[in-house]
């Protein structure tokens, strides 16, 4: 802040300054957590991406040999009843 005024024919100059390289230090900090913590979301969801298809697949050979019981259980019903 730079400011200029005169009193009793005497010219002030006022200055005043801030050193801000604490503050841009911690920017670069919260830039570089920010960065980590969206790369470690991208990561975590691709991983439960990858969980959840393969529970899927889990689930569909699951449901596949219940059907598939059930279906040799009536075989076998229709065998006895021959």
């Amino acid at each position: 802040m730079l400011n200029a005024s005169q009193i009793d024919s005497v010219q002030l100059i006022i200055l005043a300054m801030e050193d801000i390289t604490a503050r841009k230090s911690l920017e670069e900090k919260l830039a570089d957590y920010t960065k980590d913590l969206e790369d470690k979301v991208a990561k975590r969801t691709a991983d439960l991406g990858n969980r959840v298809q393969e529970l899927e697949r889990m689930n569909k050979i699951m449901v596949n040999r219940e059907l598939k019981m059930i279906e040799l259980k009536e075989e076998l019903k229709n065998l006895k009843k021959k």
